[in-house]
């Protein structure tokens, strides 16, 4: 009798090059997330995964360029993090990003901003990263890459002496985080109907 050994994959930081195939990956992975289908309010599957695409094209460049951005081979699984003093953009990053996201929202830019506003207002007054988003494509998923992805920031914010923030919306990824080594320190609706998110701290 074998044993299958399963190797973990190797997590490289990300260049603008990849950015493209990050915002795929990532788009893929959040095509049914609560809160983004809340906020683009669009009800085809094909054309949500399409909006999404432009969304997350500033986010992933804003990591890459102002904080990290950790990838799997082949982009299947991707990280991004923003670092203490950049956790939000600045006005040069904003306004590159702002054509995008209008096409990219539509008639959601409103959703959006309550959304970014809610979040802002439960985030801690500590010093931190935050994990912004952290997405797997869904043909690679179960296989570890996403774990390794967050464990290798995990690694990287200990190593610089900062905990680790993000929010969550779906019970099932507490879970998984909790699991990494989070912990939950707050939880909030929406205003409007939104989703129900959990701030999780990793110290």
């Amino acid at each position: 009798m074998t044993r299958t050994e399963i190797r973990a994959p190797r997590i490289s930081r990300a260049t603008k090059a990849h950015a493209p195939a990050i915002a795929r990956t990532l788009a893929a992975a959040f095509v049914d997330d609560p809160p983004l289908c809340w906020i683009l309010d669009e009800p085809d599957r094909t054309n949500r995964q399409q909006r999404l695409e432009l969304f997350f094209g500033p986010m992933v460049r804003g990591a890459i360029t102002n904080g990290l951005a950790l990838q799997s081979p082949g982009s299947e699984a991707a990280t991004l993090w923003r670092l203490p003093g950049a956790i939000h953009p600045g006005f040069f990053e904003t306004a590159r990003a702002l054509p995008y996201l209008r096409r990219a929202l539509g008639s959601g830019g409103q959703r959006a901003k309550i959304v970014g506003d809610t979040l802002k207002d439960h985030a801690p007054h500590q010093a931190y990263w935050y994990l912004q988003f952290a997405g797997v494509a869904p043909a690679a998923q179960g296989k570890g890459q996403g774990g390794a992805t967050i464990r290798a920031g995990l690694t990287k914010a200990k190593a610089a002496g900062f905990p680790v923030y993000l929010e969550a919306a779906k019970p099932g990824n507490v879970a998984i985080y909790q699991h990494l080594g989070f912990r939950i320190v707050d939880e909030w609706d929406i205003p409007g109907g939104g989703s129900h998110f959990w701030g999780m701290l990793c110290e």
